[in-house]
């Protein structure tokens, strides 16, 4: 049962499979009386109501009680899978919510401070309450790059916005977006635009 209910808080459809199968061929392999299974089913439904009140899911009580309707051990086995697979849909529905809300929080904090030129992987984490090695894991897995990486976009996108629009000198523009350095800005620039600050402005302006 321990295995089960690890598997619903994980949201993991295949496993809780697996797990309520191995439940089953136990139950199976050894001669049921209804009272029996009747005692089996208290049992199981005591820890899944343990499970779905620590996750505040208290609508699935009603579906768990369910369980002691069933008048045979295969209607049992397709009631509890249908209703550990929709467990485990609703919980891997509150992880992606979860995933979204912290995608956001990163998102945001590093457009909001990303002009500082001494920001860091660490400072961003430890503002966000996370570990730097996860924060680095969690942005490369849900946009395919690094906080690093998404600074120097948000940096480059400023700059040529203000080469754009502005006449402030590069010099400026450079400590307004967040490098320390001219020389490695100009570099990075012109990699990415395959012009330097300047011609950029030049094509722009006119």
């Amino acid at each position: 049962e321990d295995a089960l209910v690890q598997s619903i808080r994980h949201g993991d459809p295949a496993q809780t499979q697996a797990q309520i199968n191995a439940l089953i061929r136990a139950l199976s392999s050894q001669p049921l009386s209804a009272s029996m299974l009747r005692a089996q089913t208290i049992s199981l439904i005591s820890t899944l109501f343990q499970s779905v009140q620590s996750m505040h899911l208290d609508e699935y009580y009603l579906q768990i009680l369910s369980l002691l309707e069933q008048p045979t051990l295969e209607a049992y086995a397709q009631t509890l899978l249908a209703f550990c697979q929709r467990l485990c849909e609703n919980v891997r529905d509150a992880m992606d919510a979860q995933g979204d809300a912290l995608l956001a929080r990163i998102l945001g904090y590093l457009e909001a401070h990303y002009m500082q030129a001494d920001l860091s992987v660490r400072q961003v984490a430890e503002a966000l309450s996370i570990s730097p090695s996860y924060l680095a894991a969690y942005m490369r897995e849900r946009t395919q790059t690094t906080p690093a990486k998404y600074i120097e976009s948000l940096r480059m996108e400023q700059a040529r916005n203000l080469l754009q629009r502005t006449q402030d000198p590069v010099r400026e523009i450079v400590r307004q977006v967040g490098y320390r350095d001219d020389s490695s800005f100009v570099r990075k620039f012109r990699e990415k635009e395959g012009l330097t600050p300047n011609q950029y402005r030049a094509l722009y302006q006119g």
